[in-house]
């Protein structure tokens, strides 16, 4: 039999508020005789979350070290312009996005506000992705679900 380990774990109760909403314009058409799309819309999120750190022994929490009552909201607007070429073989797309954060947390720590950019560009190969299975708790690959291989 194995013995109890003493250790700390993040413990994140699943009764979260979350609220959100989402509205978008689409509007196809075709450019440069091409296929184009036309994006344009905005969302808000918004998040109650009570968090908190529990020392454990054998996995299971004995008391309450720290905790935390977070409230997130981020609101967006964004536009997008995509056209297909090379007969939809090659898809290109652009586009500006705006987001707003606020959040508080209710213990020690601080506020600050401020600006950020960012830029990316990524392809995503999908040659295995973890699946949580939820029946016991544990984590499986699955794949691959590349198109091509």
């Amino acid at each position: 039999m194995n013995d109890p380990v003493n250790g700390d774990e993040f413990q994140q109760h699943d009764s979260r508020l979350q609220e959100g909403a989402n509205v978008q314009y689409l509007h196809p058409y075709t450019l440069f005789g091409q296929r184009a799309l036309f994006v344009a819309g905005s969302n808000f999120h918004d998040n109650n979350i009570n968090v908190s750190l529990n020392p454990s022994i054998g996995r299971n929490p004995v008391d309450v070290s720290t905790k935390a009552q977070a409230h997130v909201t981020n609101t967006a607007g964004y536009i997008q312009q995509g056209i297909d070429l090379w007969r939809g073989r090659l898809h290109l797309d652009g586009g500006l996005r705006y987001d707003y954060f606020r959040f508080n947390v209710d213990d020690t720590s601080h506020n600050w506000k401020g600006m950020s950019l960012s830029t990316d560009m990524f392809l995503i190969d999908r040659s295995n992705e973890q699946v949580y299975i939820a029946d016991d708790g544990s984590l499986e690959f699955q794949g691959p679900s590349r198109l091509w291989v």
